[in-house]
């Protein structure tokens, strides 16, 4: 184990015996003080009595910061970046506290906060509203206004909403974020005869590339290639482009049976089980589009830096198809939290900008994508650098600076995210499978969310 880290579960144990071991380590070292003899005093050189031990250095305020799991697994940058954190700021200690891998960090999280332990700093996805709410969390808006060399404007406003509610509250800044956005293989459509997707594509077009782009020369329902996959977990931006949605924008009614809900998720389900042009379960963008095997994919900006470097595909990217509402995606987003227990907010705060990206500094990028020039500093910034200077792949790669302009938040990261993310995860494979139809689905996440929201006192309408 590094000296700059410490694993989440071994945290907890020394939590439990942090006075035992504090009162045996000062048993150890210390000594027992005795009042020294007068004719010892009067023997002592006078030289001696002016001598005076100059102060010691100050020790560097601790600042403890529970990290995810993704630290572990980069364990020598991690270690580059914290020295660097460390030379350029001596009078701050940054103390790991390295989520365990293999498991679900949100559930980490939340065992963490229920056990009472303490820590200053939290990275996190999601859940920040709820904890919020709890009171594990600090308002950052203090902090942010008493910053001059602090502008919130460097990050995507979409993005900071994300963290923010209207009646007043930043409750955490965000370290990355991503965006969806389509992805083609050139060579499929140029095979098929298909122009290349254009600003004005809709729905409807993209349901029509995709009958054409799969193949299934054996007709035994197992294609050689998919003409569209999407990221199953993410297609709140769809109902809305459809006019319909998950929750309100206010999270405060379901609208998961509303006719343009139901329009979109039928639509989805057409491409599955009526068309069979989009697999289930997912191929995934390595083995699927990657591969050739996908014509068509809904993926973020970090899928480019990895396609870009498959010998021999030859892909571009396009904006969203438009629907009767219009188009819209989605991006989700990292953020990075101060806990209410801290008793060292100011030096939380600056570790809080340094891991945000927001100083220029050390953490990579915004979304943890290496450059070889440097880091540019906060999201904007770092996304047009990303797409302007160092992709020279695909053609068409800022086609994405776009995206924010019509981004949403997911439902997913919305007031008690936790519970609707997951129990709409659990209810639509039904629909893809072709186990229970769309409006069964729809019924029962209705109630399900209804009686959630009654339960909280959020009901309305």
């Amino acid at each position: 184990m590094r000296s700059s880290s410490v694993g989440l579960s071994r945290r907890r144990l020394l939590q439990g015996m942090g006075g035992t071991l504090g009162m045996v380590g000062l048993a150890a070292c210390g000594t027992v003080a005795t009042a020294p003899a007068a004719e010892e005093e009067a023997m002592a050189p006078k030289e001696e009595e002016a001598k005076q031990e100059a102060p010691a250095p100050a020790e560097p305020t601790e600042v403890e910061f529970l990290i995810g799991p993704f630290a572990g697994r980069s364990v020598d940058a991690m270690d580059a970046w914290l020295a660097n954190f460390h030379e350029k700021n001596p009078s701050i200690q940054i103390k790991l506290i390295i989520a365990e891998a293999g498991t679900n960090y949100q559930q980490q999280i939340a065992t963490f906060v229920a056990a009472g332990a303490n820590a200053d700093v939290l990275h996190m996805s999601g859940g920040h509203f709820t904890y919020a709410a709890e009171g594990v969390l600090v308002n950052l808006d203090d902090h942010i206004k008493a910053d001059t060399n602090f502008d919130i404007a460097a990050y995507y406003p979409r993005v900071t909403e994300f963290y923010r509610v209207p009646e007043g509250g930043q409750w955490a800044l965000p370290w990355n974020h991503a965006t969806e956005g389509v992805y083609y293989n050139k060579t499929l459509l140029a095979e098929a005869g298909l122009d290349e997707p254009g600003e004005d594509w809709t729905w409807d077009d993209l349901r029509e590339m995709a009958r054409v782009l799969t193949k299934d020369a054996n007709n035994d329902n197992e294609p050689e290639s998919w003409g569209v996959e999407f990221r199953l977990v993410r297609i709140d931006h769809v109902l809305r482009s459809f006019g319909g949605g998950f929750l309100a924008d206010d999270n405060t009614r379901s609208v998961i049976t509303e006719p343009g809900s139901i329009a979109a998720l039928q639509y989805l389900a057409d491409l599955m089980l009526k068309d069979r042009t989009h697999p289930y379960p997912a191929l995934g963008w390595n083995n699927g589009f990657a591969q050739g095997k996908i014509a068509i994919s809904f993926l973020p900006e970090w899928a480019a830096v990895r396609l870009a470097g498959v010998e021999g595909l030859d892909f571009d990217v396009g904006l969203m198809p438009q629907g009767p509402e219009g188009r819209f995606t989605f991006f989700g987003s990292g953020g990075a939290s101060m806990f209410s227990t801290s008793d060292a907010q100011d030096a939380s705060w600056e570790v809080l900008k340094w891991f945000t990206n927001f100083d220029g500094g050390e953490w990579g990028m915004a979304r943890a994508i290496s450059f070889p020039s440097g880091s540019p500093s906060a999201l904007i910034a770092a996304n047009e650098y990303f797409w302007n200077e160092y992709l020279t792949t695909p053609e068409n790669r800022t086609r994405f600076l776009q995206n924010p302009e019509f981004a949403v938040v997911p439902f997913g990261g919305s007031w008690d995210g936790r519970f609707f993310d997951q129990s709409a995860r659990q209810a639509l494979p039904q629909i893809w499978e072709g186990t229970k139809s769309v409006e069964e689905v729809a019924r029962e996440l209705d109630a399900m969310w209804v009686a959630r929201l009654e339960e909280t006192g959020r009901l309305q309408g």
